[in-house]
């Protein structure tokens, strides 16, 4: 790793791999425009960078001014600071391009049914994708339960009124970021949630999302260079799958996550005591148009 010191050089940067699949599953490409909604503390943010390799732009979102500091400090150790990396508030971005996207135009006569006509068209494919992204992650907040192996204490603090209340966060905050997805492009969801009733409520909130969006379709997790995921690593007898090794002009290969962590309905799910992870689930989503 280049001697003593490579993780405060940004040589290295450790995470979870269930926070890899994550970034795996959403697949950034050299180019892209890329949006992550609920950054800090920017461990997905820095993958997806990485796997830019320098070439396209991300805006990182978050409600803390503090955490957005603390992500463009990481970046700039991480060697990615140069990069188009765009840190903004997370309210105040999604309302200023929903209310940029929509356009009141007050009055009437023809100059105000001019610029209804022009929104239209430009909604198509001109000036008004140029506010929607290729790739748009939404790494949701959630009661944490996957992380309890870090977070012990958490298994005190939660309470059943805080899990409800984030459940009706969860669902505006997914309502927001699918707005801001362009035409072909992807939406991820994830969460940390393991509890029975999180998992379900997970997979409940997505498919009743694309009832709601009949624009959007799932695409199942799997990869089919997927490797196995099983606890201790290859040593024990399997082998990883969140690593990615690129393609063709830089490219990576595509979503990469081991059929072992697919579930039915085509989502992403590890659990500590199976996988050896983190507890993680995500859902791939695209808008097809």
């Amino acid at each position: 790793m280049g001697g003593p010191g490579f993780v405060s050089r940004g040589s290295l940067f450790v995470q979870d791999e269930s926070a890899g699949l994550v970034v795996s599953l959403l697949d950034p490409q050299p180019g892209d425009r890329l949006l992550d909604c609920c950054a800090a503390p920017g461990g997905k943010t820095l993958f997806a960078a990485a796997r830019m390799r320098g070439v396209g732009s991300i805006t990182a979102l978050d409600v803390s001014s503090g955490r957005l500091r603390a992500l463009r400090t990481a970046a700039e150790v991480a060697g990615v600071g140069g990069m188009a990396l765009d840190l903004r508030d997370w309210a105040r971005e999604v309302a200023s391009k929903q209310s940029r996207r929509t356009g009141t135009y007050g009055g009437g006569g023809a100059q105000a049914e001019r610029e209804r006509e022009r929104s239209g068209a430009e909604e198509e494919g001109g000036a008004r994708r140029s506010l929607l992204y290729d790739k748009v992650l939404l790494d949701a907040p959630c009661t944490g339960t996957g992380v309890l192996a870090k977070r012990a204490d958490l298994r005190w603090r939660r309470t059943t009124e805080q899990l409800w209340t984030l459940v009706a966060l969860q669902d505006g905050l997914l309502e927001a970021a699918a707005g801001l997805v362009a035409p072909g492009g992807v939406l991820v969801y994830s969460t940390y949630g393991i509890l029975t009733i999180e998992v379900e409520e997970d997979q409940w909130r997505v498919l009743a999302f694309l009832d709601r969006h009949p624009e959007f379709n799932v695409e199942a997790a799997t990869g089919a260079s997927a490797a196995v995921l099983v606890p201790g690593g290859p040593e024990a007898g399997g082998a990883r799958g969140g690593g990615q090794e690129a393609g063709p002009g830089g490219r990576s290969p595509g979503p990469m996550v081991p059929a072992s962590v697919v579930t039915a309905e085509g989502f992403m799910a590890t659990l500590p005591h199976v996988n050896g992870t983190d507890g993680a689930f995500a859902a791939r989503m695209r808008r097809r148009r």
